[in-house]
């Protein structure tokens, strides 16, 4: 699958970088990888905030077909699902 990840600016300025954070993220812990992520910025000294999103996109053949769908003009069928959220566990 692939791994979607949205961070603040403030992740690249303490210096944490694309191929760092993919290592980190290989945690089959998505929010234990996110929290060590969150840590080593701290470690840097980050002078900026930092914010960090992922999620991890399994797809298989059903995916490709409703994307197909889509491209087609049909709706395929959307589910969702709310993902509980990773506190920041650190000093206030």
């Amino acid at each position: 699958g692939d791994l979607l990840v949205l961070c603040s600016d403030g992740v690249e300025t303490a210096g944490v970088g694309v191929e760092e954070m993919g290592g980190i993220l290989d945690d089959p812990d998505l929010a234990n990888g996110i929290g060590r992520i969150i840590a080593r910025c701290r470690e840097l000294g980050a002078p900026d905030n930092v914010t960090i999103a992922a999620m991890r996109v399994e797809a298989g053949p059903e995916v490709a077909t409703a994307v197909m769908k889509a491209v087609d003009g049909e709706a395929p069928e959307v589910k969702t699902a709310v993902l509980p959220a990773v506190k920041d566990a650190g000093p206030s």
